[in-house]
């Protein structure tokens, strides 16, 4: 065991014994101008929410991060106990500074944007596909043929279409029928 690990297990050990012999719970306070950091960042996660550009992703947006802002001030809590490890006995009640909440924002950032990036590799995965399937079927292919021949739900599938338009790599053309208009997709050529 290195001397790293040491110390986490000290720390570790520390902190446990710490609560297994509180009695009564600890109270978890912010200071003033922590509570004003991490209100101004919980209130700009709620309108990343509220702007996000479909249904669907406002939806998962509202899961994931509400779950994540109670995660912060958990973060949080456990970097001041850890930084004031040697001064357990003297914390009867946690004020945590705007600093330590400032870490935990910044932890969730980090998170953030790897969770993002795994997702946009995930819906990449998506799109490339649903742009082989257009080019299979010779740069055309109505929205009915794509939703079998893709395996996704209109839902998903409607999602990526979107995806593709606003990338400009496709465009929708709406045909007049004696029932009711079909929709194509086109690949839009490169310039």
């Amino acid at each position: 065991m290195d001397i790293k690990e040491r110390r986490l297990k000290q720390v570790l050990e520390k902190i446990f014994d710490f609560f297994s012999r509180l009695r009564e719970p600890v109270d978890l306070f912010l200071e003033d101008d922590a509570l004003e950091a991490y209100n101004k960042w919980a209130e700009s996660i709620d309108l990343q929410i509220k702007n996000a550009s479909n249904e669907e992703e406002r939806d998962i947006l509202g899961a994931v991060w509400t779950r994540l802002k109670d995660y912060v001030l958990k973060i949080a809590m456990l970097k001041h106990v850890n930084d004031n490890v040697d001064q357990l006995e003297l914390l009867g009640k946690l004020k945590i500074p705007k600093s330590t909440i400032e870490y935990a924002i910044k932890i969730f950032e980090e998170y953030a944007k790897a969770a993002f990036k795994i997702i946009d590799l995930l819906q990449g995965h998506e799109t490339d596909r649903i742009l082989n399937l257009i080019k299979k079927h010779g740069g055309t292919i109505s929205r009915s043929q794509l939703l079998r021949a893709s395996g996704l739900n209109a839902q998903k599938l409607d999602a990526q279409l979107e995806l593709l338009e606003r990338q400009e790599r496709i465009f929708e053309i709406i045909e007049r029928t004696s029932c009711k208009p079909r929709v194509i997709y086109k690949i839009k050529e490169r310039k």
